[in-house]
Order: C-alpha cells, then sequence, then structure tokens
C-alpha cells in the first residue's frame, strides 16, 4: 500500500516475446480491475504486426536479406584483407628501424610518417590514401622498403575503393529490406493512476475508521476484500512483465497498525497469512480461532501444527511417500494435504482413508485448514506448496489460514491476504499486565514500575516474553 508509482505514458516498442509478456499482464487488469491501458484494442495492434510480419517475409524481401548477408560477408573479407596488409606493413616498418637505430634522418622521417598513417588506418571506415607519396630520392636510397610500402599502399588503395562500393551498396539494400517487425503501441495511464491513488486513499480512511473503533463486522469484510483487491492490482504491476510501463517505483517502510482482533479478520472466511517474530503469538491466535469455530457435520475444520508434526514424519516416512514398483519414494502432490490431515487426527494413512476425507471436506458447507509453522517445515517435506496449491484448486470455497515467520511467496496461486502481529505498545502491554493481574492490582503496579524504571518495554513487548514476566512475577519472582 505504501508504494510510489510512475508510469510511462506514450509510445512503445516490443519485441514479440515482450508483447506476448505485458499482453497477458495488460489482460489481467482489464479482466479483474476493468482497467484498459492501451489506446488501441489487441486486435489492431497484431493486425498491424501481422501485417508487416508478412511483407518481411516475402520471397523479394527474403532475397534482399540474402543478398545483403552476401554483402556484409565479402565487406568482412575485405576488412580482414586490410587489416592482414596493415599488420604486415606495421611489422616491416619496425623491423626496418630498428635496422637504423631508431635514429630519424630527413628521409627516414618521411618514411616513419606514412608508416605512421598506415598505422592509424580504421579497417571499418578506411580512407583512402590517394595522397600518400614517396620521393624519388628516398625510393632511391631505401630501394627496397620503399618497394614494400609502395606495393602495400596500392593494395590499402584498391581494396578501400572496393569497401566503398560494397558498403554504399550495402546501404541501398538496408534502405529497401523490410527488417523483423515489433508491436508499437501506445500506453495511457491516468485511469490506473487514479484507480490506485483512489484505492490507497480509501485505505487509509478504513484503517482509520477500523482504529477508531467505529467499524461492523461487514464492513470488516468489506475492507478486507478491496484491500485484497488493491494488493492484487499492486502485486500484477509490479511484475517483470510490466516492467516496459514503470518509469519508477519507490517502497517506503511504512507499517500500518490496525487495532482489530485477529479472530474478526479470519472469521471473513479470506484466505489468511499470519506472520510475525518468534513469540508474538501466531500459534496462540491461530489455535484460538480453531477453538473459536464451531463444529457439526457441515462445519468442519483441522488444525495442523506442523513443527509438531516434522518428527512424526520422519520416524514415519510412508505419511507423505508412496513407493513405485521398484521401490522409489515419491511425494504425491495431490494428496499430500490428506496425507497430513490424517497423520494429525493419528489415522492411518492409505487410499481409503485419502477418499474419505476428501468426501467429508467436498461435501461440507464450510471448511477451514489452518496450517501453522509453514516456515519450520517448507524443508523438510517435498512438493509442499505444490501439495497446498492443488488442495486449494480441489477445494476452492474452503478457508486456508497459515502461520510464518516471513512472506511466503511460494504460495502463489493463492490470494492470501497477509497480516502480520505486531508487537504490544506501551499501552498494549500496560492493558495486558492490568488484566493479567486484575485481582492483585499491586503485583500489576509493580511490574508496570519496574518495567518503565528499567526501561525494559521493547524487551516485553512480545506476548510470550510478557506472558513469561507476567507468571514469574504471579509465582514470586522478581521479574523482570
Amino acid at each position: 500500500m505504501h508504494l510510489e508509482i510512475d508510469f510511462i505514458s506514450g509510445s512503445l516498442e516490443l519485441s514479440p516475446e515482450e508483447w506476448v509478456e505485458l499482453k497477458k499482464i495488460i489482460k489481467k487488469i482489464d479482466k479483474e480491475h476493468k482497467i484498459y491501458i492501451l489506446t488501441e484494442p489487441y486486435e489492431l495492434i497484431e493486425n498491424n504486426f501481422n501485417t508487416e510480419e508478412k511483407r518481411h517475409r516475402s520471397s523479394d524481401n527474403q532475397k534482399l536479406i540474402l543478398r545483403s548477408l552476401e554483402n556484409t560477408r565479402n565487406i568482412n573479407e575485405l576488412r580482414n584483407q586490410l587489416s592482414d596488409i596493415q599488420k604486415e606493413l606495421t611489422d616491416s616498418s619496425v623491423n626496418f628501424f630498428k635496422s637504423h637505430d631508431g635514429k630519424l634522418s630527413d628521409d627516414l622521417r618521411e618514411l616513419n610518417e606514412i608508416s605512421q598513417e598506415i598505422k592509424k588506418i580504421n579497417i571499418l571506415q578506411p580512407i583512402l590514401l590517394i595522397n600518400i607519396k614517396i620521393s624519388d630520392k628516398t625510393k632511391e636510397k631505401y630501394q627496397k622498403f620503399c618497394s614494400i610500402l609502395e606495393q602495400g599502399l596500392s593494395n590499402i588503395k584498391s581494396i578501400t575503393k572496393d569497401l566503398e562500393e560494397l558498403n554504399k551498396y550495402q546501404l541501398e539494400l538496408e534502405d529497401k529490406i523490410i527488417n523483423k517487425p515489433l508491436y508499437y503501441i501506445t500506453v495511457t495511464t491516468e485511469e490506473l493512476y487514479k484507480s490506485i491513488d483512489s484505492r490507497k486513499k480509501s485505505y487509509v480512511e478504513s484503517v482509520n475508521k477500523i482504529n477508531s473503533g467505529k467499524y461492523k463486522f461487514l464492513e470488516i469484510n468489506s475492507f478486507l476484500s478491496e484491500t485484497e483487491r488493491t494488493l492484487n492490482l499492486l502485486s500484477i504491476i509490479t511484475t517483470p512483465s510490466f516492467q516496459k510501463i514503470l518509469k519508477s517505483i519507490h517502497r517506503t517502510n511504512a507499517r500500518d497498525r490496525v487495532s482489530i482482533s485477529p479472530l474478526d479478520v479470519f472469521a471473513t472466511g479470506h484466505d489468511i497469512a499470519v506472520y510475525g517474530a518468534a513469540g508474538a503469538g501466531k500459534t496462540t491466535t491461530l489455535e484460538a480461532y480453531y477453538y473459536s469455530i464451531e463444529r457439526d457435520r457441515n462445519n468442519v475444520k483441522i488444525l495442523i501444527p506442523l513443527n509438531k508434526l516434522t518428527s512424526y514424519i520422519n520416524e514415519n516416512p510412508s505419511i507423505i511417500y508412496s513407493y513405485d514398483i521398484d521401490g522409489t519414494p515419491k511425494v504425491n502432490s495431490k494428496e499430500l494435504i490428506y496425507r497430513l490431515i490424517l497423520a494429525t487426527m493419528k489415522q492411518e494413512v492409505n487410499s481409503s482413508k485419502i477418499t474419505e476425507i476428501n468426501d467429508i471436506i467436498r461435501n461440507s458447507t464450510r471448511f477451514t485448514l489452518i496450517l501453522d509453522g509453514i516456515d519450520e517445515i517448507y524443508n523438510t517435506i517435498p512438493n509442499f506448496f505444490d501439495g497446498v496449491n492443488k488442495f486449494k484448486e480441489y477445494h476452492s470455497n474452503s478457508q486456508l489460514v497459515i502461520s510464518s515467520r516471513d512472506c511466503v511467496s511460494y504460495l502463489d496461486k493463492i490470494n492470501f491476504l497477509g497480516i502480520t502481529l505486531l508487537p504490544f505498545t506501551e499501552e498494549q502491554i500496560k492493558k495486558f499486565v492490568n488484566g493479567w493481574f486484575s485481582d492483585k492490582v499491586d503485583l500489576a503496579i509493580n511490574l508496570l514500575d519496574n518495567i518503565s524504571k528499567k526501561r525494559l518495554y521493547e524487551y516485553v513487548k512480545t506476548p510470550l516474553v510478557l506472558t513469561i514476566a507476567c507468571s514469574l512475577v504471579e509465582k514470586g519472582v522478581d521479574a523482570p
């Protein structure tokens, strides 16, 4: 929600590969958010490309391309010849001047200047050396070396002239050739700007309303749905395929503290990912939600404490593995979550039981699956995330609630709404302690006084640490 995004508006050129990827994103924005950012329909853009593609592939154009390739080979061959001559003359010059101890008389200085001119020749853009001549006096005195120079200069002039002709012909060919076409699009992002700005403002207003206590359950559900849609849009436009449209993107470190019970968030039925540091209360929160759900034949709930399940799986690998005829173990992603559910219920894991669990879930009016501690198990169970995704695909009406210390981006097929359990504020710490010692006010006062005097608010701001502190004080220990 705290992204400052600047888009590109105007004309863009895209390769076929870039168009395919960007088109997917543009279609997704159009389908899910009713925002179309192109000035022309897809069909027109692609018709224009296809027209140019036919012209590019025409037999006449292909003949021109072949001529251009042949001409380019001839140009490179002449350049190589020119390079060889240049090297031979340069080597001859070095050996010649070495034999004269590097002393330059007037006639030797003349030859040295010519050698330096040859050395400077740019093979890619040679210039005719028509003005370079060796004086008769110098020729007579250094006949052998001057003969080598004159022959080399003659060859250079001949090759340079041929190159000029070939380069001229190449330009003519390139002017006629129809190159591989690109997709030409014009982007207009004004509506996208307005939509994002409006949603961000609405989000801030809703957060302020929630924090002031002026909200109802239906409003919370609406807020979460709209927040989910906004995050979905922001996620789409920050994908690599959309980079051509982004001019700049700036992320701020702002965090929104929303004073709302996690149980109210869970009760909306959204798929929720609960994040938080160690001791932030993730497990306690998920257990509280689990026990708050009424259970009957039409209302099924499962809580899987993944950290506790790990050691059980290590001792009983057949829980997650099935075996090929040759005995090779494999994990069937489609069955994985059913197997974990059965293991949690301490039931035998087999195809009959899997079918039974599957039927119960499908026939229930509401099914809630809570996976606590995903970050502690995804390296232990092969294909774990694929298994979660396949489960959600098959039971699309179920609610998934997960907890993790970090963001679980691997579950990209599920639109999780992420919430982070933030540490207690000073006011919340006081409320917690006073609630703990509701009938022992003196203990509450002393504990809060110690926390304040010793400046320990930073150390007791997680529910786990504060619970330990209260428990120790209650047992007579001088803490913290």
